[in-house]
């Protein structure tokens, strides 16, 4: 049988002769080991505290980033056909079919002719400084017919088509819409790419012709003065070049605004 005052005085801290029992000294070693332990697990997550605070700040300075990119690209606005009131060589919907469809405003052609022939719709414009932003999606092309953007001078006649043909995007000045003079500038796209951001940029000089995957950032294919081939520039809209009989074109505008 365990001897209880034994065990009681084992655990007394003092001796009669007043100094510390053993008990006492294994008491003090292990609150010392303890302390210690507990100073080196607080300085490690007072480390771990910074290094978390250090990347929530990186983390806050990301979010801070995306949502910068996220404002800066545009939500869609579909046009509608009644916005381009003015024709161009729209002579029955086989030349041109318009609509509003449920996604944007939708050109078609099936080709008429072997002729190079622009057919588009038109509103005035470039009354003041402005930026002319669309979205376009392109659902059936080839390698001869352009679509896209085209800016015109009714004066005179001319024309200036910022437009896709197959996996070109160019720059392209017109005599008229039945007489084409040439490539100004051109940019490779891949044949299988999805819709397109156009953007022209008119500051009172220059037309800047600029293209976008995403709407957020462009990159600039060329800039030229306003009236180097457009005397006075006043319609600008959107358009096909027809010149592949039974040739079916088709685009479909996502998104317009002028800013």
């Amino acid at each position: 049988m365990v001897d209880t005052k034994i065990l009681v005085h084992n655990q007394q801290l003092i001796n009669e002769d007043g100094t510390p029992t053993e008990y006492a000294l294994s008491r003090a070693l292990a609150q010392q080991t303890f302390n210690e332990g507990l100073d080196t697990s607080v300085a490690t997550n007072t480390a771990a505290i910074v290094v978390n605070t250090a990347a929530i700040t990186v983390n806050t300075s990301a979010i801070a980033t995306n949502t910068a990119a996220i404002a800066a690209i545009p939500s869609l606005t579909s046009p509608v056909i009644a916005t381009f009131p003015i024709l161009l060589n729209v002579t029955s919907d086989t030349a041109l079919l318009a609509e509003d469809g449920t996604e944007g405003m939708c050109l078609s052609s099936l080709g008429t002719t072997t002729a190079s022939a622009l057919r588009g719709i038109f509103k005035t414009a470039f009354a003041s400084n402005l930026t002319y932003t669309a979205k376009i999606g392109f659902v059936a092309i080839n390698a001869s017919d352009r679509l896209g953007f085209f800016l015109r001078d009714s004066t005179s006649g001319r024309i200036v088509t910022f437009a896709r043909r197959s996996n070109v995007i160019t720059v392209s000045n017109w005599n008229s819409s039945t007489s084409f003079s040439g490539d100004i500038k051109s940019g490779s796209v891949d044949s299988s790419a999805g819709p397109v951001w156009f953007r022209v940029v008119d500051n009172g000089t220059n037309f800047t012709f600029r293209l976008s995957a995403g709407g957020g950032a462009y990159q600039t294919l060329y800039t030229a003065s306003r009236t180097s081939w457009l005397a006075a520039p006043d319609q600008i809209g959107f358009g096909i070049e027809d010149d592949v009989v039974d040739a079916l074109l088709h685009m479909a505008i996502l998104h317009y605004e002028e800013t």
